[in-house]
């Protein structure tokens, strides 16, 4: 048996796209992993920016609510609620990635439990 792990927003499409591909219903493997936005290293007052305005934007919410209009439906239509969740640690994440800071990751109860 030959599998691969996709991300939730990654799988539909690619399923689409090959329809020799077979989505697995019952099980999710669930690992933390992070999407980063680069800027040229020349330009730190853009970062800085950048970083601002993220940090607005989970304070105020809106972060959440706008990864939920855009990754919900496909989260939804993954029915994680009704899986199997195999939790794995990321051994590729470097030791200043700040997995402390939850509410820049997404556990898989708060994807379960999220309506």
């Amino acid at each position: 048996m030959d599998w691969v792990p996709r991300s939730v927003n990654e799988i539909w499409a690619e399923a689409a796209r090959h329809p020799e591909l077979a989505i697995d219903p019952y099980i999710v493997v669930h690992y933390p992993t992070a999407d980063y936005f680069f800027v040229n290293r020349n330009n730190p007052a853009l970062a800085e920016n950048v970083r601002q305005g993220l940090e607005a934007a989970l304070a105020d919410g809106s972060f959440s609510q706008l990864f939920y209009l855009h990754y919900g439906p496909l989260i939804q239509r993954a029915r994680l609620d009704q899986r199997l969740v195999i939790e794995l640690p990321n051994p590729l994440l470097t030791p200043q990635t700040p997995l402390e800071r939850k509410e820049l990751w997404l556990s898989a109860d708060d994807l379960k439990h999220r309506r």
